[in-house]
Formats: C-alpha cells, structure tokens, sequence
C-alpha cells in the first residue's frame, strides 16, 4: 500500500542543481518522479508530475524516455547536452521491462513537499528500477580464479627411495561456509561501438556493431577451484549481440549487458592424507552467473556511454540466491 510523507521546505532561494528522477514500468503504466537536494530526496510522486510554483512535468515522455518535460512555463528536451536539452543534463536507460531517465542541472524552489512511497507493485521491475539508478558501482578489475596447484607442494623436493612411500600429495577444495550468505551482484559491459546520431531524427545500434562476451566466475582471491555451492549457478555466462538500442537527434547511444551473480562465501581447503591435518583459508567470497542470467539482461543507455567492452560491478543487490 502506497503512504506519503509530507515535508515543509521553506527556502528562500532555488535549489540550483536538483537530479530528477523519472522511473517508468512498462507493463503495468507506473510512475514515479523523485526530486533529490545532493543525496536527500526532496520530493516524489507516484505518477509523472509534482506539483508546485513551479511544478515539475515529465508526463510528455515516451515509454522509453524521450521527448520534453517542463520545469513550471519552461520545456526542455530530455537530451544529455545542454546544447540540445536547453539547460539540463539528462541520461536515460531502458530496455523491454523499464525506463529511466536522470536530469541534473535544474533550478527548482520547494515549498510544500510530500514524498510518495512504494511507486511500484512489481518486485521484479522494480529490481530493474533500482539497478538503473544504483551509485554503487566500481570498476571490474581482472578476475582470480583458479590458482595452479600442480602436483602438491614439496613433490619434487623430496625424491622417492625404494620402497616408495604413500602418495602424501596434499588435495586442494573449496568448501562454502555456513549457507553462503548468498547476495545478487551485477557484473555490466558495454557490447557495442557509441553512436553518435547526429542530425538525424532517430538512429540505432545493434548487432553490427555488438560483441557477445563469455562472463566466467571469479573469485576476490585465488580459489582452489569452482564450486556452485548448492545455487542455481555455472562457472559461465555468453551474452550474445542480438539487441538493438535506439536515440534521437545528437544522442549518444550504446548497448549494455547485465550479467547477473550470487555472490556467496567459501573458504579454500587443503588436506594432507598422510598427516591427516586440514587447513583452510580465511572465508572470501566467489561470483558465479545465475543459471540463464535470471535477474540480468540487455539494456539501452542513451548519454552516459563509455567504450566498448568497459565494464563495472555493481555490488548493491539484495541478499538471497537466483530470482
């Protein structure tokens, strides 16, 4: 059930560089309009539209985010140059489920405010709604995996005699700890070239321009193996380039993959049978690609492009195994 918290914002003067965020579910015809001062949010309405002197409008937009919205008497188009846009900065992904867009730049002076929550019912397209407009993000670095253990430590050290000593060659494992604490992380890369559209009404970039990626498991150390832990996971994931992305005039416009991982913890094992002793390692955490990237999938980002194959983590999904 949706609530609403009402604020009193007496100022003075206009906030002068607010983000608004539009949040649109294509199925079901949901909104929502957030208004955020820095990293407080301000104001929110569950529809395109907040009233106020001057109310904020983005209702002329299309599912997937383009064309105007106005601040009060004032229309802007939503682009990522000022240029073009005549004044704010706006950035927009989208794909089949979900649009959004975020603008920045924007005078805006509040005085009676509320904040409406729980804008969408859908757990899923909300999901999508949060990982377009997650901050938590960081670059990919080169994965660990699998270390080589070769042979056993200390194997050709110690040459065997007549008669030949048991095989005391240590085994090597990875054993999950507890259940895992297991989390959804997203692992996202740009497939495709940015095009720029120039002049042109509309342009687009798919596979032509789209390289498919293999995303494989890894590790935040060097582990002694994979282990799938008891998850719907694999030790790989291939994308494929079958997705096309659209933009407008002077947009700039890319393709993005969204791998998605359970994140769970394990200890590495070794195990000397000769001994009997077992050791184990301190607990790190493994990221393996759910079983037919459940969670993941293609998206469009129109503004915010960077090169082809860069690539981040976004470590801020919810706790628990695949969807």
């Amino acid at each position: 059930m949706r609530s609403t918290v009402f604020l009193s914002l007496v100022a003075t003067a206009a906030c002068s560089d607010i983000e608004v965020i539009w949040r649109h579910a294509k199925s079901s015809g949901q909104n929502s309009l957030s208004v955020f001062n820095g990293t407080d949010l301000i104001a929110q309405s569950c529809s395109s539209f907040i009233p106020g002197n001057p109310s904020i409008d983005f209702s002329d937009l299309d599912p997937n985010g383009f064309g105007n919205f106005s601040i009060g008497d004032d229309k802007f188009l939503a682009h990522s140059n000022p240029e073009h846009s005549g004044g704010p900065t706006c950035s927009k992904k989208y794909n089949a489920e979900a649009a959004v867009i975020e603008c920045s730049g924007i005078s805006w002076t509040p005085s009676q405010a509320s904040i409406e929550e729980d804008c969408h019912d859908d757990a899923e397209v909300k999901a999508i709604l949060d990982f377009f407009t997650s901050k938590n993000r960081e670059l990919a670095e080169p994965p660990k995996r699998t270390r080589d253990l070769g042979q056993g430590h200390g194997a050709d050290l110690f040459p065997r005699v007549p008669p030949p000593p048991p095989d005391c060659s240590p085994n090597y494992g990875v054993n999950v700890v507890g259940n895992g604490n297991p989390h959804q992380n997203y692992f996202d890369q740009q497939l495709s070239e940015t095009i720029n559209c120039q002049a042109s009404p509309s342009c687009s970039v798919g596979h032509e321009k789209e390289t498919s990626i293999t995303v494989e498991w890894s590790a935040d150390i060097s582990a002694n193996g994979w282990i799938s832990a008891g998850f719907s996971v694999s030790k790989s994931w291939t994308t494929g380039n079958e997705y096309t992305c659209y933009g407008g005039a002077y947009d700039e416009v890319c393709v993005w993959y969204n791998t998605a991982h359970t994140a769970y913890t394990v200890q590495n094992v070794k195990s000397e049978p000769c001994s009997q002793s077992v050791t184990y390692s301190d607990p790190f955490v493994m990221y393996s690609p759910n079983n037919n990237n459940a969670g993941g999938g293609y998206y469009c980002v129109v503004g915010t492009c960077r090169s082809k194959t860069d690539s981040y983590w976004d470590k801020s999904g919810p706790a628990g195994g695949p969807p």
